[in-house]
């Protein structure tokens, strides 16, 4: 069902104001904790670590949901998670309450994030790369425009600066949450596809294969279902890699600008909302420029960019100005063709009765990257830092290589950017 216009510009504030919300006072958790919670930093930094890994369920969980309640109501009840676990930290003094609030709000961004996708593909069809390329757009300025505002807000007060911002984060994603009810009302008044109910066993998998009349039917909704897709497994591994590249030189930047090649205080603050801001303004043409071409040959080109990215960087210990923001550019380039497409590809794989879990699935990536990039970062800055960009340039390159290199059956899978995202 494709959503009216106003109804997808009140999805697409939605998404701004939850990402301004967490533009705002996601950066600062760890702060809240010691300043507001009065625990002590190495404890707050356990407790978060902690949070993050056990609220690594929530995104096969919401997975499961999706493809049961359908897309948009997992989405609010990811906002409405948000909120209590908002709700939570504002009162959190001890350690126990304080990683209680943090796994309700980590799990609901795994939450959000299984569901996101399948939601635009639900009320875009045919333009779903388009939209998932404005929301993504949409949320960055969000988050660029929070980080701004805390600023401003932390330069007034850092203990009251604290528990304001967490307060209005709280405020936002519950406000997103009704906008997105009053958006998607539609689609949640059209019953989700019963993963229970007998299926059809004439309708095919894969709308590339040819109809076989005599096939057994499809497995019923599972994860055993998705674990048995080797394709997915597949782009789930080389998605892990993409998403190392998108998060490891956000992380080895600053380090690396000030402390390897000495370059001014500045600069990696403007670097990072510089590519902040590029990301977001390109996203919005990306997936016109790649329509029609293969999905995994746009990411082979987004491989190659984090490589050319990568290499520009080693050069900063002779120029650090000029080098770090032309590697900026490219690197946003590259994120911009990214992540459109990399949220399609699940959703072109999934048979109708299993996106969300597929989607789940391909979302791992994400988790994993997030704990390897600091590991990563850390160890090869302090062994050579040239080592870490040439790390990343090498990951890149054959990340890329694979995607080429993938099979015409997969290939075809997968489609072409812009072509319709079956979900029902």
């Amino acid at each position: 069902m494709n959503l009216t216009a106003p109804r997808l510009r009140l999805l697409a504030t939605s998404m701004t104001l939850d990402a301004l919300g967490s533009g705002l006072f996601g950066p600062f958790g760890l702060l809240y904790a010691h300043e507001v919670a009065g625990l002590p930093l190495a404890v707050a930094g356990a407790a978060i670590g902690v949070a993050g890994t056990v609220a690594l369920t929530a995104g096969p969980l919401a997975g499961a949901l999706v493809d049961r309640l359908g897309p948009a109501r997992v989405v609010i009840l990811a906002n409405a998670v948000a909120v209590l676990g908002g709700l939570l930290l504002l009162t959190a003094r001890d350690l126990w309450l304080f990683t209680l609030a943090s796994v309700l709000g980590v799990a609901s961004a795994r939450m959000f994030w299984s569901s996101f996708a399948p939601l635009v593909a639900a009320v875009t069809a045919d333009r779903a790369e388009r939209w998932l390329g404005y929301l993504r757009s949409a949320r960055l300025t969000g988050v660029m425009l929070g980080g701004f505002a805390a600023s401003a807000v932390l330069t007034l007060d850092r203990h009251h600066g604290l528990i304001i911002m967490l307060a209005v984060d709280t405020a936002t994603y519950a406000l997103a949450g009704v906008l997105t009810a009053v958006a998607t009302a539609p689609l949640r008044h059209t019953a989700p596809l019963d993963p229970t109910a007998p299926l059809d066993p004439t309708a095919p998998l894969d709308p590339a294969e040819p109809l076989d009349p005599a096939a057994p039917p499809p497995a019923p909704a599972s994860y055993r279902a998705v674990l048995r897709d080797r394709a997915l497994l597949r782009l789930t591994v080389l998605n892990t890699a993409c998403t190392l590249l998108v998060s490891a030189p956000i992380i080895a930047m600053p380090v690396y600008l000030i402390d390897s090649v000495r370059g001014p205080a500045w600069l990696p603050g403007l670097a990072a909302g510089l590519l902040t801001g590029l990301v977001a303004l390109a996203m919005t043409r990306t997936p016109h420029l790649t329509r029609g071409t293969g999905r995994l040959r746009v990411l082979a080109l987004a491989c190659l960019l984090w490589a050319a990215g990568c290499l520009v960087l080693i050069a900063a210990g002779l120029s650090p100005i000029p080098a770090a923001l032309t590697a900026t550019v490219v690197l946003a380039l590259a994120q911009a063709f990214y992540e459109p497409t990399a949220d399609a590809v699940p959703l072109a794989l999934a048979p109708p009765h299993l996106t969300g879990r597929y989607t789940a699935v391909y979302q791992l990536a994400w988790g994993v990257s997030s704990a390897l990039a600091p590991l990563l970062v850390g160890t090869l800055l302090s062994i050579d830092p040239t080592a870490l960009w040439l790390t990343l340039a090498a990951t890149a390159a054959v990340t890329a290589a694979a995607y080429r290199l993938s099979g015409t059956h997969l290939t075809q899978r997968v489609g072409h950017s812009g072509t319709a995202l079956t979900f029902t």
